[in-house]
């Protein structure tokens, strides 16, 4: 079972009439409590990536992956897919972790890879990708250190 399943159990729990409802037209755009939660688990788990060592790790990427791609799935679900906002759906707020968890997935060994690297990670910026690629830890046996002339 997900170490982030009692997320989607909250969301369960929680009145999915209202999350869709409660979009409100502003200045800006639309914003909406569902919108706002998803941008809420990115950013923690996204800084949370970036200030722990021992989270930067192929295992620990597969991992987080799975755990959004449960959150997707609720979302799908819930018919909260067609939930619009400025710049694209509920989804899209998990983007930047999403691409995050793929990094750690991906081979780091050349100026290659890391081409590869910078276009699939549009969402982070070069600090971002710089600080995930330096706090890589590689499995034991299995792969090397990320290159000094890659970081």
């Amino acid at each position: 079972k997900s170490q982030y399943s009692f997320i989607v159990e909250l969301f369960k729990q929680a009145d999915i009439k209202l999350i869709k409802k409660s979009n409100s037209k502003s200045g800006i755009g639309k914003v909406s409590i569902g919108s706002q939660i998803f941008y809420f688990i990115n950013a923690s788990m996204l800084n949370h990536l970036l200030l722990r060592k021992d989270m930067c790790h192929w295992s620990r990427g597969v991992q987080m992956r799975y755990n959004l791609n449960i959150l997707e799935e609720w979302v799908r679900e819930n018919g909260l897919m067609e939930e619009e906002l400025m710049d694209g759906s509920v989804i899209s707020m998990l983007h930047p972790m999403i691409q995050a968890s793929k990094l750690l997935q991906m081979k780091k060994q050349s100026f290659h890879d890391a081409e590869e690297i910078i276009s699939l990670c549009t969402c982070l910026n070069l600090l971002q990708i710089q600080k995930l690629v330096t706090m890589y830890t590689p499995s034991s046996g299995f792969e090397e250190r990320v290159p000094i002339a890659i970081i």
